[in-house]
């Protein structure tokens, strides 16, 4: 499990490293975007602006993209180590129920038949009053 876990770390890393790159590539890029490597042209200008936006935008987007991305990271490490605990945990309380059987044969004994019964279990004579109705017992219409 460790393997695994390692394995899905890294490509965790990498997909947040991702996320921080292509939010510092969008920035770069906006900031590129200034008055001064633009002609003076009104039409040229009005490029400009909306490719600031866009890249504003970008940016913004990634940012959120990147705080989704670590909040979900940091739930599933937590939820991984919980599950972790508890399977531990299992094997521990397995183990001690393993050992207290293989200690005292009589234990084993009155837990396997600790479930069953000699009798046969009486089934209730007559239905609750809000039981549904079966289907074959319902009337025609």
């Amino acid at each position: 499990m460790k393997s695994n876990t390692l394995k899905r770390t890294v490509i965790w890393m990498r997909g947040g490293r991702g996320l921080t790159e292509s939010n510092d590539a969008a920035g770069s890029l906006n900031r590129a975007q200034t008055a001064t490597r633009w002609t003076d042209e009104q039409g040229a200008q009005d490029f400009r602006n909306s490719a600031v936006r866009f890249f504003d935008s970008v940016d913004e987007m990634l940012a959120d993209e990147r705080a989704i991305f670590d909040t979900f990271q940091m739930n599933l490490a937590d939820a991984v180590r919980e599950a972790v605990n508890s399977e531990e945990a299992n094997a521990s309380v397995l183990e001690a129920i393993n050992r207290a059987l293989q200690s005292d044969p009589s234990v084993a004994v009155a837990s396997s038949t600790a479930g069953t019964t000699s009798a046969p279990s009486a089934a209730p004579s007559t239905q609750p009053d809000d039981a549904p109705t079966a289907a074959g017992a319902m009337p025609e219409f």
